[in-house]
């Protein structure tokens, strides 16, 4: 494995530093789809969805921040999987033969990357029992550059498949997720609450394994997410995948019962 050049590994972020990636990402998403929207069909989205007459809406720019996260989630349900793919087609297209130069670059090396989440007072069998469902089950409320999320079975093979279509550090991702077994993980398992599984693009190119593991320590439940990507993808790729990770597992981590909330 080639040493990264860039801090690989995000530990402890803090509940304050997650919330500014969450409001970053948000802007950023709401500028993909007024741009491939274009003006009239988002002004008009936003207005049937709200109710009110086109000539109502106002500039984005003006909205606040809960208002922007609220619209933008419900303008994703509403367009639906299948439209949003089509929308942003030629944007998949493009990152597509951006990741097979990277992996032809990297010649088989890989980079990590980790986010570390540290949740006191909580246990690991407590989050896997709730987190498939506030995960899945709020896709878009999540992470604000979630675009798509559906399941697309893998012929032959029985475990449960899903594929999504993510904004990461200025490119549009279909990424299908494919689960494996223990003997696949990327990193050594320490405990028995893990996901293994790999990223692959939409013509079934690897992208990247993937090992999270859920474990208990002695100051809580560590939330351990980790992917090997090939070594050529961009210092900025990586460090917004990790910023990712920590928005995605945050907002669901706030869905559960208990809430937990995390340590820094």
């Amino acid at each position: 494995m080639t040493q990264a050049t860039f801090p690989w590994c995000k530990r402890y972020p803090t509940e304050q530093q997650i919330l500014e990636w969450d409001k970053q990402a948000t802007y950023r998403a709401i500028g993909v789809l007024e741009e491939k929207l274009g003006e009239e069909k988002f002004r008009n989205q936003v207005a049937t969805l709200k109710g009110i007459d086109i000539n109502q809406v106002t500039p984005t720019s003006s909205w606040d921040y809960d208002e922007l996260r609220q619209t933008l989630v419900s303008i994703k349900e509403d367009i639906g999987a299948p439209a949003m793919q089509e929308l942003l087609g030629d944007n998949i297209s493009t990152s597509v033969k951006n990741v097979k130069q990277y992996i032809s670059e990297s010649k088989g090396e890989t980079r990590p990357c980790s986010t570390v989440l540290l949740v006191p007072n909580y246990t690991a069998e407590q989050f896997v029992t709730q987190f498939p469902l506030v995960f899945f089950g709020q896709y878009y409320d999540n992470h604000p550059e979630h675009f798509a999320f559906g399941d697309e079975p893998t012929e032959g093979d029985d475990i449960p498949d899903h594929y999504t279509v993510e904004f990461v550090c200025g490119e549009i991702h279909f990424v299908k997720i494919l689960m494996h077994d223990d003997s696949k993980a990327v990193v050594d398992i320490e405990s028995p609450f893990h996901l293994v599984a790999s990223a692959v693009t939409k013509d079934g190119t690897k992208i990247a394994g993937i090992t999270h593991q859920y474990v208990d320590t002695p100051d809580g439940l560590e939330i351990r997410l980790h992917i090997e990507a090939p070594v050529a993808f961009k210092d900025d790729f990586i460090l917004r995948h990790q910023e990712h990770f920590a928005v995605e597992f945050y907002n669901a981590l706030k869905k559960m019962e208990p809430r937990p909330s995390l340590q820094a």
